[in-house]
């Protein structure tokens, strides 16, 4: 992701200090100068991993056709949403109307190497998200308001204290009066303080409400007392990152934190799942939210991927040796043997 911020910083120093051969090929020294620790860092991916960058991001780009559409966020924390994603947008959408109309107006240094790169960073990256993945935006995808917000704000409250922009006047405007400065700024800055104090208060609250085991959590906590009377490899795909951290064996992750480049390939041609797994040496198998086809049941991994996302698909014909339902969400996960699938598929 940061790539996408390093180019337009580039472009945005370029058109500030003009694109002469000397200074470009200068500048270009010194980037690569600096780079080179990067370089290390993508040889090393490449070595291991077989890719310059981590496969897990490549775990999540596998659509089969373009995907040009922006998939809905997935936070479920109203509180959230109304105190700072949807004022965090907000503003960025003012805040970039008013880079284009130049209010409040900045150094033409600052305007190109700060402003224009923080402001331009969230629809380039969320396009980038929308065109190459259909997987589903999580609250950590937001992170580049994070950087915008601060400025946008600022670029609003600045547009509001210097008042409406007129385009053509008969007669000068009389300055604004002392008294009307500090009650405009009085004014945005009990406005701003309500917004943030609510938000802090409703953290607060949240924070002294009796603490609940997240469903996530609490599976793996079982699957781990599982584990110490069925040892072996066990295999996962959602919600395995807390069970790959508490199981004392090895874990085989089935989505997103994928082994290698070679699994990638087992999911982009959609082969069987039970042969996969087999092929991994996995012993036992843990399927979140599985269907139920008759007396079997059927799997896909990876469960997240959007409609456009290979899948690998299998049957398990065996009872489960465990199910566990979450009682906060109702998600049922079950581990299955996988050499019993295998004897029960050849019957």
């Amino acid at each position: 992701d940061s790539i996408l911020y390093v180019a337009l910083l580039l472009l945005s120093q370029r058109l500030y200090a003009g694109f002469s051969l000397g200074s470009v090929a200068r500048h270009a020294g010194l980037f690569a100068l600096g780079f080179a620790p990067c370089l290390l860092y993508f040889s090393y991916n490449l070595l291991v991993f077989g890719a310059p960058l981590p496969v897990s991001g490549a775990a999540k780009q596998l659509a089969e056709w373009p995907i040009l559409y922006v998939q809905a966020p997935v936070l479920r924390a109203m509180p959230f949403q109304l105190f700072l994603e949807y004022p965090s947008k907000l503003l960025l959408l003012i805040a970039a109307i008013l880079f284009v109309r130049k209010t409040p107006p900045f150094d033409p240094a600052a305007r190109h190497m700060v402003v224009m790169p923080l402001l331009a960073f969230p629809p380039l990256y969320y396009a980038a998200q929308a065109a190459l993945s259909d997987w589903e935006i999580y609250r950590w995808y937001l992170y580049p308001l994070v950087g915008t917000t601060p400025l946008a704000m600022g670029m609003v409250i600045g547009a509001l204290r210097r008042g409406p922009v007129r385009v053509a006047r008969v007669q000068p405007a009389s300055p604004p009066s002392w008294f009307e400065n500090k009650m405009s700024g009085w004014a945005l800055t009990v406005a701003w303080m309500t917004v943030l104090g609510a938000a802090i208060a409703i953290g607060a609250y949240q924070t002294t409400r009796a603490p609940r085991v997240p469903p996530k959590q609490m599976f793996a906590r079982v699957i781990e007392e599982f584990a110490k009377t069925h040892p072996g490899r066990y295999a996962m795909g959602d919600r395995a990152g807390v069970v790959g951290y508490l199981l004392p064996h090895s874990l085989l992750q089935l989505e997103g934190l994928v082994e290698d480049r070679r699994f990638l390939e087992h999911i982009k041609n959609r082969e069987d799942l039970v042969k996969v797994l087999e092929s991994y040496d996995v012993d036992y198998y843990a399927a979140s939210f599985p269907r139920r086809v008759g007396s079997c049941f059927e799997t896909v991994e990876p469960f997240k991927g959007g409609p456009a996302s290979p899948r690998m698909v299998g049957r398990f014909c065996q009872p489960p040796l465990l199910v566990h339902t979450d009682p906060s969400d109702s998600a049922e996960t079950v581990i299955f043997k996988v050499s019993g699938a295998k004897r029960v598929a050849q019957k």
